[in-house]
């Protein structure tokens, strides 16, 4: 009977570091994969920021670029004028002074 008892208590201890080491390795599979998760997310906001720069420094150039001889020019692209902070406003094309250019 001892023998049989000594036997049971090794096989439940048996069971137990293995279900132990089990929970141990799903838990570190779990924090890796959470880990990855965050990896990947940082990574996708740091392409989106990267790409919403470009977009910008892309819109500047082109803004800045812009340079037009009069108001009928710069009607054709934007046809309800431009307002003073407007990369394309030029003081000579506003008339009345009201920090808006080429407006009807």
């Amino acid at each position: 009977m001892k023998a049989e008892a000594k036997a049971k208590a090794e096989a439940e201890a048996k069971a137990k570091a293995e279900a132990e080491a089990k929970a141990k390795a799903e838990a570190e599979a779990k924090t890796k994969a959470e880990a990855e998760a965050k990896a990947k997310a940082k990574a996708e906001a740091k392409a989106k920021a990267e790409a919403e720069a470009k977009a910008k420094a892309e819109a500047e150039a082109k803004a800045s670029s812009e340079v037009f001889a009069n108001c009928t020019e710069l009607r054709k692209v934007y046809p309800k004028g431009v307002p003073a902070d407007h990369p394309a406003y030029h003081p000579k094309m506003d008339r009345d002074k009201d920090n808006y250019a080429c407006e009807l």
